[in-house]
């Protein structure tokens, strides 16, 4: 039996991991969910427990680490960089030989693709910092993921969506990319953990559910709300040589800017960390033996 410890309660992908996790056969429960701080939401059962712990003081998270098998962080870069390594400094203090792996918040572009490393320095130092302990870490890329509701549904800013219905599309409107369900993200995770032997998981898992062009996406999102978006187009090396620019310009980097970075990224489609092989499909998902991956055209059912 394995004991998982989920940390970052208010990611997107809580939910749909833990929801997955709670039907593993091989997982003992409870599963460990950790936050900042216990809301109302977060109610404790027979399979799940909360757990108040905080990046301002990595010791809060030893006695809740302790006696864990597997710990997936869902935790953001946002925050300054010696606070995003505390978790490694605790499980430093534990033994890295206590654990079977552990999954850092990679989700998302493969980053050995993104064409612009600077932005994705912190996830990048946090794996390499992990495997100099010793740990078995594992990257898991998922490519743009869905949320209904969320993300690739009302938040499209890195898909080229300029609001008032007009989007940019940056690269060629037919080429495809990954998109994940964050259902089929869970049910990933689930699998990892339930029915591979740690000995075999590789450093990196690139996994998608289904594959869509940017002319695809948006005709569906036509149909779906019923509306005629304009559109305007810019080639892939046009809009590189315009990120460049930007990022290079000297001027202090905008947060709020990295959903069109993402975007750019998405242009240089087959290359540009969003149209990977999803070599990691048949680890975890081997002929969909344990579940169906979803279709994009079935996304927001």
């Amino acid at each position: 039996m394995t004991t998982v410890a989920v940390i970052g309660s208010h990611s997107v992908l809580f939910q749909p991991i833990v929801k997955a996790l709670r039907q593993a056969s091989n997982v003992k429960f409870p599963i460990r969910a950790v936050t900042r701080k216990i809301g109302a939401s977060d109610v404790s059962d027979d399979k799940v427990k909360y757990y108040e712990a905080t990046t301002d003081d990595d010791k809060t998270y030893d006695p809740i680490l302790t006696g864990t098998d597997v710990v997936i962080n869902l935790l953001p870069p946002s925050v300054e960089e010696s606070k995003y390594n505390s978790i490694l400094n605790s499980i430093e203090r534990i033994g890295v030989k206590n654990f079977k792996f552990y999954i850092p918040s990679q989700f998302g572009v493969d980053l050995s693709e993104f064409p612009f490393p600077s932005l994705a320095r912190t996830k990048q130092q946090h794996s390499e910092k992990a495997r100099k302990l010793g740990l078995k870490t594992v990257d898991v890329f998922t490519s743009y993921f869905v949320n209904k509701g969320g993300f690739l549904d009302t938040i499209l800013a890195h898909l080229g969506y300029q609001g008032d219905n007009k989007v940019i599309i940056r690269g060629d409107p037919d080429e495809p990319f990954n998109v994940s369900h964050v259902d089929d993200i869970g049910l990933s995770l689930a699998s990892l953990i339930n029915n591979v032997d740690p000995a075999s998981v590789p450093d990196t898992l690139r996994i998608y559910s289904d594959r869509v062009s940017q002319k695809e996406f948006y005709d569906a999102y036509e149909k779906r709300h019923n509306v005629k978006l304009e559109r305007s187009y810019e080639s892939k090396e046009e809009a590189l040589r315009k990120a460049n620019e930007k990022l290079n310009s000297g001027e202090p980097f905008n947060p709020a800017d990295f959903l069109y970075y993402l975007n750019v990224g998405v242009s240089q489609s087959p290359e540009g960390g969003f149209a990977f092989k999803g070599d990691g499909r048949d680890i975890v998902n081997p002929g969909e033996k344990y579940f169906k991956w979803r279709k994009f055209a079935n996304f927001y059912d």
